[in-house]
């Protein structure tokens, strides 16, 4: 199983590990055990594992946003898992579980480090994707999980698909661009990208 798991890392440059785990929540065999130790580790109060514990069919999965994982040296990780079933049918009894790690930092910063922007905007201007409760989870301020962007509008803008305003952030008076992230396949992130630009 680490063997397999491995073969599929070896084609996907996004992920840090793959996981699989008995329905105890130990796991059992990693893809890349000579760089992450986990074998033996006891997932079962991650929410990733939880959530995937609770679906009733192959076709749900589970989730947990972005979050410093033991399983990789604390490094950052979004974590998607499933479970994994009996003869590999989505009715099939659930056997065990597998979290995909995917290697957010790789993801997010790219993300947020290559929005275009003109030269003489860049050192004022903060790009960042957060929570719905303005919790930074990628920023290229470099202040990822150790800050909450707020503002007085905040609740109104998060409600629209997409917009802007002006507000005061941090005492500086800023404008604000918003997208509301549409999530994966059909996971709601609950996310928000923001552009803010000292004016």
């Amino acid at each position: 199983a680490g063997e397999r798991l491995g073969q599929i890392l070896d084609s996907y440059t996004v992920y840090y590990d793959l996981v699989l785990c008995d329905l105890d929540g130990n796991v059992i065999a990693n893809g890349r055990p000579r760089q992450f130790h986990s074998h033996g580790k006891n997932v079962s109060q991650a929410q990733w594992f939880q959530s995937a514990m609770e679906t009733k069919s192959g076709d749900e999965f589970g989730f947990e946003t972005v979050h410093e994982s033991p399983l990789v040296g604390n490094q950052r990780i979004l974590a998607y898992s499933c479970g994994v079933r009996s003869e590999g049918k989505a009715s099939g009894q659930l056997l065990g579980i597998l979290g995909i790690l995917f290697n957010w930092d790789s993801l997010a910063q790219a993300i947020v480090n290559s929005v275009p922007l003109p030269v003489d905007e860049i050192g004022r201007t903060r790009c960042a994707i957060c929570d719905s409760s303005g919790r930074v989870l990628a920023d290229s301020r470099g202040r990822m999980l150790r800050d909450t962007i707020s503002f007085s509008q905040q609740n109104e803008v998060f409600e629209q698909d997409k917009g802007f305003v002006v507000d005061d952030v941090g005492g500086q008076p800023c404008l604000i661009a918003h997208a509301f992230s549409p999530g994966y396949e059909t996971y709601s992130t609950g996310w928000h990208s923001l552009i803010i630009q000292t004016v």
